[in-house]
């Protein structure tokens, strides 16, 4: 029988050989300071996976955490893409100083599209622009419906005043990724511990190519598992998500002011298709049958990150998460601020 001599001896051992092996797994896999979402989701060594670029940030923040009680010229109502901390380098900051306009920025995770339409404040000083953003694995949780009433009636003509524009001098920054390795006991143990037991969450899918990417694994897309969903939905479901677009676009422009703009971010496992090794998941999502009605409201994105991604441009969504880099808010602020102009949303000031 242990005595407890022995048995509080062991107990140290115990302890002392933990942080022992929590340091030395520090040390062997190179443990940067986490810093994507789908490297902290699936314990991915950033020293493999961590872009190597900079990223740039806005300072001051140009944009404003949406408060409905505010009047803006544009309200973006949207999930992480939109709002993801940190709040100072996503993609309205672009947009805001491209058009000199007033942002309020809201999140899905607090509103609502039908709770924000139907606010007391918001139909007394409602945007002359709303953008309603959304990633495209959630499309079917905010825009699955079974009343196809609106899939073949012709959308109204909202023929109205465009917002005049002039870009605005802002201050930002350029900052890389901290590099600096961990020490973490802890975060050495568990990635140590994922090593044997992999999370599911986020998947690892080959590239035919090793230009995309400015991490180490450049060859490697990391992505989430829910991006391989999409090869259950059918063709049905997919229109199903325009009639309700296009319901939503009935809706937001009834009040003869306001003008929707429906923007779906493509998943990253969509904008990197074309150069999957997997063939099988080349085609797994139908984007674009989303961009068939003229008189629809919806960005054409995906057609954006495709030619780019095709003319070899790094790190359009980081290689460690699962969102846009500055280069791909970039990107994706182009291709918003083309689309207003086209539609007449938007025009430069007189004299600019």
């Amino acid at each position: 029988m242990m005595t407890y001599k022995q048995y509080t001896g062991s107990i140290i051992v115990l302890c002392v050989l933990f942080i022992v092996t929590g340091l030395l797994s520090s040390f062997y896999f190179h443990l940067e300071q986490l810093d994507g979402d789908l490297t902290r989701l699936g314990w991915f060594s950033e020293y493999n996976f961590g872009h190597e670029g900079k990223e740039r940030y806005f300072n001051p923040v140009v944009t404003q955490k949406g408060d409905i009680k505010k009047t803006y010229d544009i309200i973006i109502l949207g999930d992480s893409f939109t709002n993801k901390p940190p709040f100072d380098k996503r993609w309205h900051n672009l947009l805001l100083r491209d058009t000199g306009l007033t942002i309020g920025v809201f999140n899905l995770r607090n509103w609502s599209l039908d709770k924000l339409l139907a606010s007391a404040d918001y139909k007394a000083h409602p945007p002359k622009l709303l953008i309603y953003q959304s990633v495209e694995r959630a499309l079917k949780s905010r825009f699955y419906t079974k009343e196809l009433d609106d899939c073949n009636r012709e959308l109204a003509v909202n023929n109205l005043k465009p917002l005049s524009i002039k870009p605005k001098k802002v201050e930002s920054y350029l900052i890389g990724r901290d590099k600096e390795l961990s020490h973490n006991i802890g975060y050495g143990l568990k990635f140590l511990w994922r090593k044997v037991s992999p999370a599911s969450q986020v998947v690892v899918h080959e590239l035919t190519s090793d230009i995309l990417f400015s991490s180490r694994k450049s060859g490697e897309l990391l992505t989430y598992s829910d991006d391989m969903k999409k090869a259950e939905w059918s063709h049905e479901l997919w229109q199903s998500f325009r009639c309700k677009m296009r319901s939503i676009q009935k809706q937001v422009e009834s009040n003869n002011y306001t003008r929707l703009l429906v923007m779906i971010a493509p998943d990253k496992l969509t904008a990197y298709a074309p150069f999957l090794k997997e063939k099988a998941l080349r085609n797994i999502s139908q984007y674009n049958s989303l961009i068939t009605d003229d008189d629809l409201n919806i960005l054409p994105l995906l057609t954006y990150y495709h030619d780019a991604i095709e003319k070899g441009e790094k790190d359009l969504y980081l290689p460690n998460d699962t969102h846009w880099s500055s280069a791909g808010s970039e990107l994706a602020t182009k291709a918003v601020m083309e689309y207003l102009y086209a539609k007449g949303v938007i025009v430069k000031e007189s004299g600019y």
